[in-house]
């Protein structure tokens, strides 16, 4: 995940993060060098001192728009690359060379397993690493939490045994996306059973053990009168049966809900608002689980804005943040740094490209490669 040597400052941190079968600190991992059909002339990743992931989604150009709301009709920032196809090598070239070329060295990949040739063909895939999200949510389908042992041995074949695929301590990296939401469904405790259920098999039949991730998704947490989220006892107990936490964001902190009529829901309220609150947001988390066994993998968001979602009745609820800048999510970037694991100096930005909500950091015509820019000066500085 970095090139030209890591930086002294975090590079033993750096060296426990990139271990990928061989242990090797370059973006390929296992010992290996980059492919031979990509050279430092086409990509030249920078030296970072701290692991930067954003969250990538596939489906963007979908003929088939199996996921409507990941369609370009619905997006309220431009890609600089034109509206692409992201299942197509050459735009995730393109999309990993504008990433390690400022200190994204990491991208967390929503599961859409039929457009994932883009990302597993692409010639620079060695020099990033990937993890992929999964939602546990097809209760009585293949992806039932319950099921975990079969989708494990299936999700090896598809990511956990390539070079790139993320590994933290030597141990296979993946994501159960808006797991709190699993417990609308069954209880915390029968959701951790699951997850010892498929932690065990995987141990069992592979000699190996698994780093699990759970994201929160944090719109069906409790929240104070700031809508700022509360770790309740069965976020915590659900939290004891993996290994790290992570929230997908806090986007209404600081802002407040109106009804209107039509039964939807709006809030818009600036982006300095909610970013004054990321970091008592983040202490609420890493406090809640220190001292458990659970590490704590904070976040950091550009912005938010789901006006033609909400116009175009794909989503309820309108919720902007107002005056977001590039320089301002660079403070953002700064102010979370102290809640970073030291053992994992791991961040995660939502998101690389989700412009039908404006969370974005791929490069854009409206803002070109600033918020790029802030991510590289973050991931280099001491």
């Amino acid at each position: 995940m970095t090139k030209r040597g890591p930086g002294t400052a975090g590079a033993a941190a750096l060296c426990v993060l990139l271990q990928c079968c061989g242990g090797s600190t370059t973006p390929g991992g296992g010992g290996a060098t980059p492919t031979a059909t990509a050279t430092p002339a086409d990509v030249a990743p920078i030296a970072v001192k701290r692991v930067v992931g954003a969250y990538w989604y596939p489906n963007w150009g979908d003929p088939a728009n199996t996921a409507p709301r990941l369609a370009w009709s619905e997006a309220v920032l431009t890609p600089a690359l034109g509206q692409y196809d992201a299942n197509d090598s050459k735009v995730v070239d393109r999309h990993i060379k504008m990433a390690v070329e400022h200190g994204v060295t990491l991208l967390v990949v929503s599961l859409y397993e039929r457009r994932l040739q883009g990302l597993l063909s692409s010639r620079f895939l060695p020099y990033i690493r990937f993890a992929l999200s999964v939602n546990l949510e097809e209760f009585g389908g293949f992806r039932d939490p319950r099921n975990l042992p079969a989708v494990l041995d299936w999700m090896r074949g598809l990511a956990f045994t390539r070079p790139s695929n993320f590994r933290i301590e030597g141990k296979a990296v993946f994501v159960v996306g808006d797991v709190n939401l699993l417990t609308e469904r069954i209880s915390a405790a029968e959701l951790g059973a699951a997850l010892v259920a498929g932690r065990n098999h995987y141990r069992a039949q592979y000699g190996e053990d698994l780093f699990i991730v759970g994201q929160w998704n944090t719109g069906a947490m409790s929240k104070d009168a700031r809508n700022v989220p509360i770790m309740t006892s069965e976020d915590v107990a659900l939290a004891s049966f993996l290994d790290a936490a992570t929230p997908y964001s806090f986007p209404d902190a600081g802002g407040q809900w109106r009804q209107v009529a039509g039964g939807g829901n709006e809030l818009v309220a600036p982006y300095d608002d909610m970013v004054a609150l990321f970091p008592e947001a983040s202490d609420r988390f890493a406090s809640a689980i220190r001292g458990r066994g659970v590490r704590f993998i904070p976040t950091a968001t550009p912005g938010m804005g789901n006006t033609l979602l909400y116009q175009h009745g794909l989503d309820s609820w309108l919720l902007v943040r107002t005056g977001a800048t590039p320089a301002k999510f660079g403070g953002l970037l700064n102010a979370v740094r102290g809640y970073m694991d030291p053992g994992l100096d791991l961040l995660l930005v939502e998101a690389w490209n989700e412009f039908s909500e404006g969370s974005v950091v791929e490069p854009t015509v409206e803002f070109g490669t600033q918020y790029l820019d802030e991510i590289a000066r973050f991931a280099t500085q001491p």
